[in-house]
């Protein structure tokens, strides 16, 4: 498992950089737009992570590499509790990016107020709780948990190329389900809008969205080990 996770490593070292790079740049007009930190943050780390995510993916089904690495020391277990701890660790590299774009970003507001260049408005944050920044991170880095725990199965089924038809059915179905949970919290407990203004209720709810994430994400591995146990290649 951990040779699995090396090839991973090797295979995705060259993205890092340029998902990175051209994330520093979408960084900068999400900020400009919407003058919040606290948005750039966890859009930036699921971009990072997700980039990362569907470029390790799509290497498997280059020159045959997935037919190959078979033939190689792996099991079949091997090869998808492997990536899936590689994306994990993805995550973890993208929710620590995002982080440091998310200073970046205060950092060069305050410069651009200092210098009175007029690009932000008088309400852009020049200044950022670095916890809550950390806890934004980390709930984009949540919630891309989740959605991979919910796209690898697929991919471990059928390949990325035939998966990738029912990530779009996949993703408004997630997100209409989130609606409805929302709304449907906030029908039964009208304080419950009141209660998300508290900063601890917001790190509970993040921490607890985490660790659901991460029990869907171990749930998830199980499902794929067997479903590529099956696969013909």
């Amino acid at each position: 498992m951990r040779a699995m996770m090396k090839c991973d490593f090797i295979c995705i070292k060259s993205a890092l950089r340029e998902i990175t790079l051209r994330s520093v740049f979408v960084a900068v007009i999400i900020f400009i737009g919407t003058q919040e930190v606290y948005v750039v943050v966890p859009c930036m780390c699921a971009s990072i992570a997700i980039g990362l995510f569907f470029n390790l993916l799509s290497l498997d089904e280059q020159n045959g590499w997935q037919r190959f690495r078979l033939a190689l020391p792996f099991s079949r277990k091997d090869v998808i509790f492997g990536r899936y701890l590689s994306c994990l660790i993805d995550d973890g590299v993208a929710m620590a990016v995002s982080y440091l774009l998310g200073l970046l970003c205060v950092g060069g507001a305050a410069l651009l107020k200092d210098a009175g260049l007029g690009i932000l408005s008088e309400e852009a944050p020049v200044l950022a709780d670095s916890l809550e920044l950390f806890i934004s991170a980390l709930a984009g880095a949540a919630i891309t948990i989740l959605m991979m725990a919910f796209v690898l199965p697929f991919v471990a089924k059928m390949g990325l190329t035939k998966a990738t038809r029912l990530f779009p059915m996949v993703f408004v179905l997630l997100t209409m389900l989130f609606l409805y949970v929302a709304r449907q919290a906030g029908a039964l407990d009208p304080g419950f809008e009141a209660w998300m203004q508290d900063e601890m209720h917001i790190t509970l709810a993040v921490l607890v969205l985490l660790a659901f994430s991460l029990g869907i994400y171990a749930a998830s591995a199980q499902v794929a080990k067997r479903l590529y146990a099956r696969r013909e290649l």
